[in-house]
């Protein structure tokens, strides 16, 4: 079919360089790789800095590739190399001088864009109809606009079998009927497609529906591209080496881009793109490792912004510097029932997340996996969202969520529903939040929420430090969970307990501030909390300040200081508790009120209280009782 042009053939403003492997770009990505691979092989999952040095070097590989680097960009990865090789063992220390010295030849032996290295290339070949098959190794231009609509044409646009090529859209729109797929890629390598528009007519839930469609491809450069209205915008399966940059996406029936199940893909780089309306932007659902997002923004997603729900693992994810608006679920790492962890290795920094869950969702949902970091990251709620803003979740008996670090974190949810948790840990272990902020509406439920969610597994090790956590119905809610430290934060402001433990053992609270409440207690043990340890905290402000009911027994509450709450300063219902050196002051009814029994009472001062200081508190002696009794309480 002939092309219909709406403007001129573009001018070629720059030759490119002879598509062969022997030239000194392609030769020098080579040597890149294989210095990025050896570096590879002997990093770990716990050389976080070396991994992001690597990812980074992978990134300006693919620009060498493309002959399109920036020293200052090569510069970068050398300094990041540097640094992250101060950590590393002999042999580590050895791979990575040798890619730092291939990339340093990179700027000096690579021949420039000027008119003198014009010898080394050749004229482009124009593409002026479709259906178009590239056979040959070469670099092409598409000649016009194409309009393939309305056709019944189910094989692509163009239909690419050789290696080494190079497609330049020149600014021109191929558009496609729904049915077909613009540009088709099968078990080639050293592919560029860049600078155009694939478009279908409509929006498209073809399968066949294509945007650009890779199988068993390496070394692919997908640079300042608009697709649109396809079922899916990009399709990589089985590929290596793929980098999406600067590309649009926008109108996809399924997905903007996928990588479909029963696949796998190794090093899968997007970098400075823009998602707007694919119901899952990004779907992961092959496995694979080295998945990299950076500065992309994700918006109105009715799915997800990034789904990793992979068949088999998916290793060493990296998501930084990406904003995400107004999507049901922003990112989903893991299946609920999968039987393996899919997800190992990920982090996620330096994000932005607002209007989260407007469709009820999770804003980010670990649900299967291993390695979490979540760190200097916004996140605000949707009005509507009756979830959370975080989930850090096992919800199936064959899923497994473990060691999560959520560090220097905001979250805001002031319009949030009353069935919302903003943090949900489910049947998780080694999670840890710290230096986080977490607001919340008076009418949501619980700002940090430690459950059992899969009714089989407890959550573990949990440790919740120097947090602000503020303004929810509940403070931080602990049921059925073991091993909970909190430790150095201000739970403040919220309408009911500031930290609640129903059913949860072994746990910690120590040397946090709570306060400013209308109801609850400061610190509530109950339904059989057992073997919990209250220490050297500041309650005030609530109706109890700290509460042990009669089913909570064997629990020590040591060096406390309760003050100013509107009933009794420390109520106790269980026995076998003990209770020592806390300075019980000003609370509206009694200071400590003992109906249990076998409870360890001693050395505790309860002064100005309003209706009694001690009720049923051994040794109880006013000040300046003679003799003074070891191990007395004061009651003044």
């Amino acid at each position: 079919m002939s092309l219909f042009s709406r403007k001129s053939l573009l001018p070629l403003i720059i030759m490119i360089a002879a598509a062969a492997t022997s030239t000194a770009s392609g030769a020098q990505a080579t040597n890149v790789r294989a210095a990025i691979d050896q570096v590879a092989a002997l990093a770990t999952n716990k050389d976080k800095e070396l991994q992001k040095a690597l990812n980074e070097a992978r990134h300006v590989r693919h620009a060498i590739k493309a002959n399109k680097f920036k020293q200052k960009e090569i510069d970068r990865v050398i300094t990041a190399l540097d640094k992250a090789a101060k950590s590393t063992n002999v042999e580590q220390k050895k791979a990575i001088k040798n890619l730092t010295y291939q990339l340093s030849r990179v700027g000096k032996a690579c021949p420039s864009r000027s008119s003198s290295s014009r010898e080394q290339c050749k004229d482009v070949t124009v593409i002026t109809t479709l259906p178009y098959t590239i056979t040959a190794s070469g670099f092409y231009c598409l000649g016009a606009d194409a309009i393939l609509a309305p056709t019944t044409i189910t094989t692509p646009a163009i239909t690419v079998t050789a290696n080494n090529v190079d497609i330049d859209l020149a600014d021109h729109v191929i558009l496609l009927n729904t049915l077909m797929p613009g540009i088709s890629a099968t078990d080639v390598s050293n592919l560029s497609i860049h600078d155009g528009t694939i478009q279908a007519v409509a929006t498209s839930t073809n399968a066949n529906s294509n945007a650009i469609l890779l199988s068993g491809d390496s070394y692919v450069s997908l640079e300042n591209l608009i697709l649109l209205n396809t079922n899916v915008g990009v399709n990589s399966g089985d590929s290596t080496d793929v980098l999406i940059f600067n590309c649009k996406f926008a109108g996809e029936g399924s997905d903007g881009v996928l990588v479909p199940a029963d696949t796998t893909f190794l090093d899968l780089i997007i970098d400075s793109c823009e998602f707007t309306d694919p119901p899952t932007e990004i779907a992961i659902l092959g496995g694979g490792e080295n998945f990299s997002v950076h500065e992309t923004n994700f918006s109105n997603a009715s799915s997800a912004g990034i789904a990793i729900t992979p068949d088999s693992t998916v290793s060493n994810v990296e998501v930084s510097d990406c904003d995400f608006y107004n999507c049901n679920a922003t990112i989903i790492l893991g299946s609920a029932t999968g039987a393996t962890q899919d997800v190992v290795s990920t982090e996620i920094r330096n994000c932005r997340f607002s209007e989260v869950g407007a469709g009820n969702a999770s804003g980010i949902l670990f649900q299967n996996g291993e390695g979490l970091l979540v760190e200097n990251c916004a996140f605000q709620s949707a009005t509507a969202n009756t979830v959370s803003l975080l989930s850090i979740v096992s919800s199936s008996t064959t899923a497994v969520v473990q060691d999560a670090l959520v560090r220097s974190c905001t979250f805001s949810n002031a319009g949030a529903n009353a069935n919302f948790n903003t943090i949900i840990i489910g049947s998780a272990q080694g999670v840890i939040l710290e230096d986080c902020v977490v607001d919340a509406n008076p009418s949501a439920g619980a700002n940090v929420a430690v459950l059992n969610t899969n009714g089989s597994v407890a959550s573990s090790d949990t440790s919740i430090r120097s947090c602000v956590i503020r303004g929810a119905s509940i403070g931080i809610y602990c049921h059925g969970a073991v091993s909970v430290e909190i430790d150095s934060c201000l739970i403040e402001e919220n309408t009911q307990d500031g930290v609640l433990l129903f059913d949860t053992h072994n746990s910690v609270v120590k040397n946090s501030t709570i306060t400013t409440a209308t109801g609850g207690s400061g610190i509530g043990l109950t339904n059989g909390s057992s073997v919990n340890t209250i220490f050297n905290n500041s309650v005030q402000g609530h109706f109890t300040g700290i509460l042990l009911d009669t089913n909570s027994p064997n629990n020590n509450v040591v060096g406390n200081i309760v003050t100013d709450n509107g009933g009794d300063g420390i109520y106790i219902g269980s026995g076998t508790n003990t209770i020592i050196d806390n300075k019980v002051d000003r609370n509206g009814a009694n200071g400590i009120s003992n109906g249990g029994s076998n409870n360890n009472i001693s050395g505790n001062t309860a002064c100005n209280n309003t209706t009694t200081n001690c009720i049923s508190v051994p040794n109880a002696q006013t000040p300046g009782s003679s003799p003074v009794v070891v191990g007395s309480n004061t009651c003044c």
